[in-house]
């Protein structure tokens, strides 16, 4: 039974904290009753039941996101679509290319749409040595990276700008290693007092300078010697008392 949340919000609350303690989906939904709700949601528009948005829909850096089969299942089951042709794995380990081709309801007769993506491109765009799957099922990289790619370009009101699973992988692929790929973080927030005419007046005025630091001036430590010397010479001088030679 498919739940609309703006009609029952409690109903598909409550299906989702039943969803949430389940083991039977996939772990980045477990224990996240609130992300459960938005997946059915987003789901939910595109003509899926709850359960098939949980198993197709992925979360990617707080992004949802489709794999290519999904992909390929939205864009047949829609209204819009005519007819598509891709190229077979076997033709594309020989050709090293993926072709795919096709046509929405409604355009002119002879109006073809074709896409293609290849292995170079996936070593140009370092994604070769980015996962053991490129090397091992180097066919089915190449063909998923085309389908998004037709999809993008002929079905993009489909998927309503969701963006393809394997598309954010390849991004993040890239993406240095420390860096999130969600940007620069934000500033911190200002405090309440704060009067931009005197953070600029401090931002223009010439730094002050530094105090120099007092200078005292310590006296040579006495010496032993010098001092025994100088004992010496008062002895020497000093008058003798009467009567004494």
């Amino acid at each position: 039974m498919d739940i609309e949340l703006h009609k029952d919000h409690t109903g598909i609350m409550q299906k989702a904290e039943l969803y949430s303690r389940s083991q039977m989906i996939p772990k980045q939904f477990r224990g996240k009753p609130a992300d459960i709700v938005v997946a059915i949601e987003t789901g939910r528009e595109m003509g899926m039941t709850p359960l098939g948005a949980l198993r197709s829909l992925d979360v990617i850096q707080g992004k949802v996101a489709f794999p290519a089969k999904t992909q390929l299942a939205l864009m047949i089951q829609s209204s819009s679509y005519h007819w598509h042709t891709i190229s077979s794995n076997a033709e594309i380990l020989k050709s090293g290319v993926c072709v795919m081709k096709g046509a929405r309801k409604g355009w002119p007769d002879g109006v073809v749409q074709e896409v293609t993506y290849s292995i170079q491109e996936a070593k140009e765009a370092r994604l070769w040595a980015s996962s053991p799957s490129w090397k091992n099922h180097p066919a089915d990289m190449v063909k998923h990276r085309c389908v998004t790619r037709f999809i993008d370009t002929v079905f993009a009101d489909v998927l309503m700008g969701i963006t393809s699973q394997e598309h954010m992988e390849d991004y993040l692929a890239n993406v240095p290693s420390g860096d999130s790929g969600e940007g620069p973080k934000p500033k911190a927030p200002r405090p309440e007092n704060f009067d931009a005419k005197e953070e600029l007046k401090r931002k223009l005025s010439p730094p002050k300078k530094k105090p120099e630091p007092e200078v005292i001036e310590k006296e040579p430590p006495h010496s032993s010697v010098a001092s025994a010397q100088g004992f010496e010479m008062i002895w020497e001088e000093a008058p003798l008392p009467p009567g004494v030679e």
